[in-house]
């Protein structure tokens, strides 16, 4: 927008070597212009018009806004069972009886609770039955003690799911499926179904000296449907040996017999532990060749089927042996970004260890599970963003705020992308100022006249209040009289040194004066 302000002065001029005091002056009366004695016309005096001119060019650069994403903390739950040495579960265990690392990096912030004697804790527990003929008496025994050894767990308000496995020669029936119990009823309805299934079976058949308990015991680790975050247990019961491949490749009653590692291995993935009620055979009690006995490898426990037959020891005993192990599952709970922990890492790169500081004797601690909100990790946050791939960007006039705060170095500008050499933090806010091409290409320009008529005289400009040198500005008169006010290139290009950019705008004071000579 363009300011004018006029101001006119009338100057008059005596030249005193033409006319002096006191002598007389004619005028001509038909051009009733003065003259002196000696006959010279005298020339009104000059007009002198006073003007000020603002203007303002508008800086223009390029501001870009962005937002770096936001996302909840990556939530890690561990559970963990301690066991002392003779495998059972230890209680009370404090933040201090721990150490906690996650691939190698301590875990400091977290919390630790228990399970025990607690709301929430559930379990699944498979019976792997063999219901061959000499397996009836102790089929009948778990049914008529099953219905209190989950009485006692709800006493400890453990929530149990029950699901049952035949086998014989091979695997008769897999676990498909647990009914789950409604709490709204004061039926049981898993456990009534389960009542109901083990009341049909019918022990009979066998004869040799093998089953395929192993097959059993992997059908229910691999096959079975498990619940998130339980606790899980295959509970077998058999008065026979197993069939295992390779040892007994080429007998008919062993074609579906797994090898004794893809059953350990099944156990390990699963996390199951396996309680046998059966025979001494190696794989049962004590090692099987160069392995640990299913029972040792998964922290379960194995009890004499003999003894239980000759009354030694009962079912009963059997099941509060196992409702003990269940008594107590701890859960640590961290978040990841806490800990300066690496958020993007998916749950299963993420090494996970739980040890004892040695305040409490522990033996053994096992992870039963490590669960994540982000089991793939939190998405990377961005690093880069595109401002313009169209134009070239003046490196040098780049400019960039991260909330408000401005940054001097840790960026570049990469084929038209701002990079960062570290991602902003979480729902940053992100302001980039920068020109395209140079500076004189960021300004806008248009043609400034000089109002008035006459000659130029005294002669002031500004640029954004600073005196400008005459080099930096040209005024020409076009053919018509009027004068055409011009800013120096140099002006607009580097070095910036009327702080275009910081004033995102050059404003043009001009202060000037047209002289009309006398006629």
């Amino acid at each position: 927008m363009k300011t004018f302000c006029i101001k006119t002065t009338l100057i008059c001029v005596f030249f005193s070597s033409f006319i002096g005091c006191g002598q007389d002056v004619a005028f001509d009366k038909s051009s009733e212009r003065a003259t002196g004695s000696l006959g010279d016309v005298i020339s009104p005096p000059p007009i002198v018009t006073s003007f000020e001119l603002e203007d303002t060019f508008t800086y223009s650069g390029t501001n870009d806004l962005f937002h770096q994403e936001t996302y909840e903390k990556n939530k890690t739950v561990l559970l963990f069972r301690a066991l002392d040495r003779n495998g059972k579960s230890i209680k009370d265990l404090k933040k201090s009886d721990l150490s906690i690392k996650e691939n190698s990096k301590d875990v400091s912030t977290y919390e630790l609770n228990s399970d025990s004697m607690n709301t929430g804790q559930k379990v699944d527990i498979v019976f792997a039955l063999d219901i061959t003929g000499s397996m009836d008496a102790e089929i009948n025994s778990v049914k008529q003690n099953v219905s209190k050894f989950v009485a006692d767990l709800e006493a400890k308000k453990v929530s149990s799911s029950l699901c049952l496995v035949t086998y014989k020669d091979k695997v008769e029936r897999k676990c498909d499926r647990f009914v789950m119990d409604d709490p709204s009823t004061p039926e049981n309805e898993n456990l009534v179904d389960f009542l109901d299934e083990v009341s049909k079976l019918e022990a009979r058949g066998g004869g040799r000296s093998h089953e395929n308990t192993m097959g059993a015991v992997l059908t229910s680790a691999e096959s079975t449907p498990w619940n998130l975050g339980t606790q899980r247990m295959i509970i077998f019961f058999t008065d026979d040996g197993f069939w295992i491949k390779p040892r007994d490749d080429g007998r008919s009653e062993a074609k579906t017999a797994p090898t004794y590692i893809e059953v350990l291995d099944a156990l390990t993935d699963k996390d199951v532990q396996v309680f046998g009620i059966a025979t001494d055979h190696k794989g049962y009690k004590n090692d099987y060749d160069i392995y640990p006995s299913v029972t040792e490898h998964s922290g379960g426990a194995w009890f004499d089927i003999d003894k239980l037959r000759r009354g030694k020891i009962t079912i009963d005993d059997i099941f509060n042996y196992i409702n003990d192990q269940i008594s107590t599952t701890y859960t640590i709970t961290y978040n990841v970004e806490d800990n300066s922990l690496d958020p993007t890492l998916p749950i299963d790169m993420r090494d996970f260890k739980i040890a004892s500081k040695g305040s409490v004797e522990i033996d053994k601690i096992v992870i039963k599970d490590a669960q994540s909100n982000m089991p793939n990790g939190r998405p990377e946050l961005k690093a880069r963003w595109v401002l313009n791939k169209n134009s070239p960007i003046n490196v040098n006039s780049v400019k960039v705020k991260i909330n408000g705060s401005t940054m001097a170095a840790g960026f570049q500008i990469d084929s038209g992308e701002i990079v960062f050499n570290s991602p902003p933090a979480q729902g940053a806010k992100i302001e980039v100022q920068y020109e395209l091409g140079t500076l004189i290409d960021n300004i806008s320009t248009h043609p400034i006249v000089l109002e008035g008529n006459g000659s130029l005289g005294k002669t002031s400009v500004y640029f954004n209040h600073i005196l400008a040198n005459k080099n930096e500005y040209e005024i020409t008169p076009s053919h018509d009289g009027t004068l055409h006010f011009k800013v120096s290139r140099d002006v607009l290009t580097d070095p910036d040194t009327f702080g275009i950019r910081a004033q995102k705008r050059l404003k043009i004071e001009v202060q000037y004066e047209r002289v009309l000579n006398g006629s």
